[in-house]
């Protein structure tokens, strides 16, 4: 579906060793799946499988990596990673998780996009791109409010008149934020929603994506090489990983 509304070329990745059977095998699925009208090669490689797939996708200068991915995976696998998790932990490009692939692919008609507090441009472009290519869908610009916790917890500084202007002011700052952030952009044509969500960071994200269907998630990659500490104590996209709602895609 992603080459067909970018009119992209396609290249397949089978890390392990090759056999000329395998060859046939893929030529054969690819072309059953009409294939065939895009442009695609299939590349064999053997080696360590993240290390393998980030080195042919500098060389082959990929604009975007997709895999699939379990929506939830066993506890060890949730510690100590999967393939899919392992390459969204420490990413060296844009990558999509498709935790149920499906064919024919299911149309994304619900995208969210995570406007966060630092640098949010390239995500914000990335969603409104993603949007122009897929007329009709609704697009939702989601940001975690500063207040980690429920927004209730206020109550405990505030009598109720406080509790509510402070509620109010708060909401309104950050929905302010999110228009300035989109100021620069055109998003004529568009159908554009604007949420605040609380809870700690990614769970608020994943729960508003619960909530209306969402069919893609879009959100910065971290930053820094996500550890193992990230996993016992998770946070932002640790949390999307523990338990993906729905496709998730990761820029820099």
């Amino acid at each position: 579906m992603l080459a067909g509304l970018f009119e992209s070329d396609i290249v397949f990745i089978h890390v392990g060793v090759h056999f000329p059977e395998q060859m046939k095998l893929f030529t054969s699925l690819l072309e059953k799946h009409s294939y065939h009208d895009l442009n695609y090669k299939i590349i064999f490689r053997e080696g360590d499988v993240q290390k393998v797939i980030w080195e042919v996708c500098k060389e082959e200068k990929i604009d975007l990596l997709v895999s699939g991915a379990l929506r939830r995976e066993p506890l060890q696998k949730q510690y100590f990673g999967s393939i899919a998790r392992g390459l969204a932990r420490n990413p060296k490009g844009p990558l999509m998780l498709v935790p149920e692939p499906q064919l024919p692919s299911k149309r994304i008609e619900k995208i969210i996009v995570s406007v966060e507090d630092i640098n949010p441009a390239h995500v914000i472009e990335s969603g409104i791109l993603f949007a122009r290519r897929t007329p009709g869908c609704k697009l939702f610009f989601v940001k975690e409010s500063v207040l980690k916790s429920a927004p209730q917890s206020l109550k405990q500084y505030y009598n109720e008149n406080e509790y509510r202007e402070a509620y109010n002011k708060l909401i309104t700052q950050e929905k302010d934020y999110v228009d300035q952030m989109l100021a620069p952009y055109d998003t004529t044509g568009l159908i554009i929603t604007s949420q605040i969500v609380f809870g700690q960071s990614g769970t608020g994200l994943v729960e508003f994506a619960r909530q209306i269907e969402a069919d893609l998630i879009i959100d910065a990659h971290p930053d820094v090489k996500q550890g193992i500490l990230d996993r016992l104590f998770p946070h932002d996209v640790e949390y999307i990983l523990l338990n993906l709602p729905c496709n998730l895609m990761l820029f820099g």
